[in-house]
Order: C-alpha cells, then sequence, then structure tokens
C-alpha cells in the first residue's frame, strides 16, 4: 500500500526511501525480493522519480 502512495519509493540498490510520515517498524533497509518475481529496475526508477517530482501528497 505505501508504495501504491508513494509514502515509499525504492532506490537503484533496493533500499526503501520512506517519503511520508509513514509508521510501522517493518520496513526494511533493503526490499525483499521473490526470486521468481522479476522486477526491471526501469519500473522502479519510473515510480521513484514520478513519485519524487510531485509536491506534496495531494498533487496530481
Amino acid at each position: 500500500m505505501r508504495l501504491d502512495i508513494g509514502a515509499i519509493v525504492i532506490d537503484d540498490e533496493w533500499s526503501i526511501i520512506v517519503r511520508a510520515g509513514a509508521l510501522g517498524g517493518n520496513l526494511r533497509p533493503k526490499l525483499k525480493r521473490h526470486r521468481k518475481h522479476k522486477i526491471h529496475l526501469d519500473y522502479i526508477r519510473y515510480h521513484r522519480e514520478w513519485w519524487l517530482s510531485r509536491v506534496g501528497p495531494d498533487a496530481e
């Protein structure tokens, strides 16, 4: 859910970056990926750049 709303983004080394005041102690320094789930780095970059270009949570 946090990824979907831009509260977190992922850097190129698969580390989780918290953008918003997200509460919870279960955030990991690196994204844990299942070996059969292929996530292309280009998608991670697009997602990060899209959310980081937003001024605030209400920006469209």
